[in-house]
């Protein structure tokens, strides 16, 4: 709000299988086709007054298909080749790097007033990265930390570790 910007009182976390499967479900309930399994290897961007975005795909028996669609959906990760190819935007240099897990929280766990007390997510940033916790489904946390990428070798000697020591410091 001090910089002029609303911000939501409240939002939802799902996992990624949910996620895509809601997703999914809405696209086709729109007029979507959907085709699976495909690996697009090429997509090209709308040019200008055209309709459609072209892509080049293959199919598991290795077919070419050659493919336009009106809208598309890059769900192929954060370094996507839809999104780089279609939009021409392409993410900054590796300097941060991510780590993700799944809790479930037991009996006792977190009952000191903290996060999961109060059943809602939480992000906190500071210079050195963020943490991010919310629920998702089925009594599961996620649960992320974002760090220098100069510390990926304390992360390679001792994950479970590293990640609950980047917790705790928050």
């Amino acid at each position: 709000a001090a910089l002029g910007l609303a911000t939501p009182d409240a939002g939802i976390a799902l996992s990624r299988r949910r996620l895509d499967a809601v997703l999914l479900e809405a696209a086709i309930a729109a007029g979507a086709e959907f085709r699976a399994p495909l690996r697009v290897f090429e997509a090209c961007e709308r040019p200008a007054g055209r309709e459609a975005v072209r892509l080049v795909a293959r199919d598991e028996s290795g077919r070419e298909l050659d493919l336009r669609a009106p809208w598309v959906i890059g769900a192929d990760g954060l370094r996507s080749v839809v999104a780089r190819r279609v939009t021409g935007i392409r993410r900054g240099a590796r300097d941060r790097l991510a780590v993700v897990g799944r809790y479930r929280p037991e009996a006792g766990d977190g009952r000191d007033g903290s996060v999961l007390d109060r059943g809602t997510g939480e992000l906190r940033l500071s210079a050195a990265g963020c943490l991010g916790a919310a629920p998702i489904e089925d009594g599961l946390w996620t649960v992320g930390v974002v760090v220098a990428r100069r510390r990926a070798p304390e992360l390679s000697t001792d994950p479970f570790g590293f990640f609950r020591a980047v917790i705790d410091g928050y």
